[in-house]
């Protein structure tokens, strides 16, 4: 799915060059696309951002249904 598709150290890089202050993850934990467990791109998301020094309060995902209001 990589053409379609960012991996999570991908879009920490992603957050990273376009100086995002906040970026929120979708497209996970819903679908069975791969032989991975569900939760793993949400563990290799924090993985990313230990790796690349980022807060992880700035680069959040969000489970299934939450509505988030940004201002």
């Amino acid at each position: 799915m990589r053409i379609q598709h960012s991996n999570p150290d991908d879009a920490v890089r992603i957050h990273q060059a376009i100086g995002a202050r906040r970026s929120i993850g979708v497209h996970h934990s819903s679908f069975v696309m791969s032989d991975e467990p569900l939760e793993q791109p949400r563990i290799d998301l924090a993985l990313a951002l230990a790796e690349h020094g980022v807060d992880p309060a700035s680069f959040t995902t969000e489970p299934l249904g939450r509505t988030v209001v940004l201002r």
